[in-house]
């Protein structure tokens, strides 16, 4: 299983540049569905499953304001954001979800794959 940051999600749309998964060094190369499903493929790996998930949609809104409003995120506690950010968070995630059961917008890809034995 692997999980990799989407760059058709909605918060890469909402966001742009701002957006918390542009995120260097960590993130050199993000992938869409048909970019990672050929990466797994020239590895050996069968593909089982891959999806879009908003599992991180909140965390994802939450650190993008963030890095909109600063420039920068040098670090994050949820907690501590302001009511009306926590609550556009809530909100953003609310939407992604219903949206990523739909079409391919959530934060991130996950591919459920396995190597065929030799």
């Amino acid at each position: 299983m692997i999980a990799t940051p989407n760059p058709a999600s909605s918060g890469c749309a909402r966001f742009g540049r701002h957006w918390l998964h542009w995120d260097p060094p960590r993130h050199l190369r993000l992938y869409g569905r048909r970019s990672l499903v050929a990466q797994l493929e020239s590895a050996g790996f069968s593909p089982r499953r891959v999806f879009s998930s908003a599992a991180s949609a909140h965390f994802a809104h939450a650190a993008s304001w963030l890095i909109e409003r600063d420039g920068v995120l040098p670090g994050i506690d949820v907690a501590a954001l302001p009511v009306r950010a926590r609550a556009a968070g809530l909100g953003f995630w609310v939407r992604e979800y219903l949206a990523a059961r739909r079409r391919d917008c959530g934060e991130e890809w996950v591919a459920i794959a396995e190597k065929p034995a030799p």
